[in-house]
């Protein structure tokens, strides 16, 4: 008797991005794209030309700016823009202060590997297109954690599902502890006991398999 070892988690991108995104064009003033961050709590915007990303205005964009600028003139930038009052920076287009070509991620990218390129580029969120190239979603850090947040009888609630749908429920047991579940039993064929950890993999808030399902015929030779 045999058990299968670990494998890579399912879960996708379009799994847990935000689909209801704020975005400004390279045509809005930078106060436009201050006010939307500001009165939602947000600290970037996508920048879209005709439904495709081409940058993305944050926090810091705007910080590099007023830095740049002339020491009398810092504060009245800033003050400008989230302060309410008039001054001339702030008619600068959000395209002269956009970061160009920013990272961004498909929506059927897994979670782990768009992680991986948050991380890799020191970003906090990062928008989302689809297989055309045009924004469909953005990408945070919280949104990424849902993946590893989820409450465990939420989690056991699928497994019991997908067991059933796969008519697997009387073989095959399963319990679920901070998003590792635990699977064991005998099935016949060796395919049956890795599908059935390939197929949980899939759950949201599934983050390990532990697969201790033991199989009677190997088919895979």
């Amino acid at each position: 008797m045999k058990t299968t070892g670990p494998m890579e988690a399912a879960v996708k991108v379009s799994d847990v991005m935000t689909r209801d995104v704020l975005f400004v064009s390279p045509e809005d003033r930078l106060r436009r794209a201050a006010t939307l961050m500001r009165e939602n709590r947000i600290g970037g915007l996508p920048v879209v030309d005709d439904g495709r990303v081409v940058g993305m205005i944050t926090e810091s964009d705007f910080l590099n700016m007023a830095a740049e600028a002339p020491d009398g003139d810092r504060h009245g930038f800033l003050d400008a823009l989230f302060g309410g009052h008039r001054a001339a920076h702030p008619s600068t287009l959000v395209g002269e202060a956009m970061t160009k070509d920013p990272v961004a991620v498909e929506e059927s990218l897994h979670i782990r590997e768009a992680a991986r390129r948050m991380k890799r580029h020191r970003i906090k969120r990062v928008p989302v297109v689809g297989a055309d190239g045009k924004l469909v979603g953005i990408l945070s850090r919280a949104d990424v954690m849902k993946v590893f947040a989820r409450d465990d009888d939420a989690i056991d609630a699928d497994v019991a599902e997908i067991l059933r749908r796969y008519r697997f429920d009387h073989q095959v047991s399963a319990t679920t502890a901070d998003g590792k579940v635990t699977i064991s039993g005998e099935v016949e064929h060796r395919s049956g006991a890795e599908l059935i950890e390939e197929v949980l993999f899939r759950i949201l808030g599934v983050i390990e398999v532990e697969n201790k399902v033991n199989w009677i015929y190997d088919d895979r030779e």
